[in-house]
C-alpha cells in the first residue's frame, strides 16, 4: 500500500502534496478532481484518516479493530439515521413549525422528496434555516427525541442474540452528541456496542469518505453493514468482497466487488440477513 503523504496528480496542470495544512476551499477542489473512491483503492485508510480527523479518534478506532481481532469475532455494524430512526421526518417536523412551507407538504411527504432539509430549494438561501440545523445537530436533546422506526430495535436484538452479533454503531452524528446519542439506542434498549462518531469538525464533502475507512478498517471482523446511503457503496475499496443491506432504497447500485441487499423495509431487511446467515 503507499503511503498517502506524497505528490500525487490533481489534474494534468497540477500537483499538490497531502497535507494537513490544506484549507477547506483546496479540499474542495480536490473532491471535485478526484472521485474520493480512488483514494481507498490507492492508499491506506489509516494514511487517510490521520489527515482527515484528529489521532484520538483514530486510535478509538483502531483500538476497537485490536479488541475485534483478539477476540476473532465477526459481525454485523449499523448506520442509526434512516436505518434505526426517523430522522429526516423529524427534521422537517422541527422546521416545518417554524418556517415556510409554499407546497403545503407534510414532514414525511418532504422527507420522501427531498430527503434533507439542505435540499429544499426554498430554503437554500435562508441562514436562519442553517443556523437552527446546526442547533440540532449539536443538541444532545434532539438526538434523545428522535423517533424510532418501529421495531426496529426489536428486530436487531433477535438478529443479534440468535443470528449474527452487532459490533459497532457507525454513524456521522457528530462526537460532540455521543451522550445523547448512547442514550437514544439505551431507551429504546439496542444491543450494546461501540459506538462510532464522525468529528464534528470534519467538513461534509469528506463523511462517505470517513465511513468508508473506517470499515475498511474493522474488515474482515465486520464485513456486514445496514445503511441508508448508496453513497457509501460507491466508496468502499475493491480491495475486499462486501455485504450491503442498503435499507430503505429501491435503486440498485452495480459494483462487482459488493454483494448488495436491497431491502425497502425493516422486514425485508431481517429476511436478508436470514437468508444470508
Amino acid at each position: 500500500m503507499h503511503s498517502i503523504r506524497k505528490d500525487f496528480l490533481i489534474s494534468e496542470k497540477e500537483s499538490l502534496l497531502w497535507s494537513s495544512k490544506w484549507s477547506t476551499e483546496k479540499k474542495i477542489r480536490i473532491s471535485q478532481a478526484i472521485n474520493n473512491h480512488w483514494f481507498l483503492d490507492n492508499y491506506s485508510s489509516i494514511d487517510i484518516l490521520e489527515f482527515l480527523i484528529w489521532e484520538k479518534w483514530l486510535n478509538k478506532i483502531l483500538d476497537l479493530k485490536i479488541e475485534l481481532s483478539k477476540r476473532s469475532i465477526e459481525g454485523l455494524a449499523l448506520d442509526i439515521d434512516e436505518t434505526l430512526s426517523l430522522t429526516s421526518t423529524f427534521w422537517f417536523e422541527k422546521l416545518l413549525s417554524i418556517f415556510w412551507n409554499p407546497e403545503n407538504l407534510t414532514a414525511s411527504q418532504m422527507a420522501e422528496k427531498y430527503h434533507l432539509c439542505q435540499n429544499v430549494p426554498y430554503w437554500k438561501d435562508n441562514s436562519d434555516i442553517y443556523d437552527l440545523m446546526y442547533q440540532f445537530r449539536e443538541d444532545d436533546n434532539f438526538q434523545i427525541e428522535i423517533p424510532l422506526i418501529e421495531w426496529t430495535n426489536h428486530h436487531y436484538n433477535r438478529i443479534h442474540n440468535e443470528i449474527i452479533s452487532i459490533l459497532s454503531y457507525i454513524t456521522v452524528r457528530p462526537d460532540n452528541v455521543s451522550k445523547g446519542t448512547s442514550i437514544w439506542l439505551d431507551n429504546h434498549d439496542f444491543p450494546k456496542a461501540d459506538v462510532i462518531h464522525i468529528p464534528h469538525e470534519l467538513e461534509y464533502l469528506f463523511w462517505n469518505l470517513w465511513k468508508a475507512c473506517v470499515l475498511d478498517i474493522l474488515y474482515p471482523n465486520i464485513v456486514w453493514i445496514v445503511d441508508d446511503n448508496p453513497n457509501l457503496i460507491k466508496m468502499l475499496p475493491s480491495r475486499y468482497k462486501w455485504e450491503v443491506f442498503l435499507f430503505n432504497k429501491a435503486e440498485t447500485c452495480n459494483f462487482w466487488h459488493i454483494n448488495i441487499h436491497i431491502s425497502e423495509t425493516i422486514e425485508d431487511v431481517i429476511k436478508n440477513i436470514e437468508k444470508l446467515f
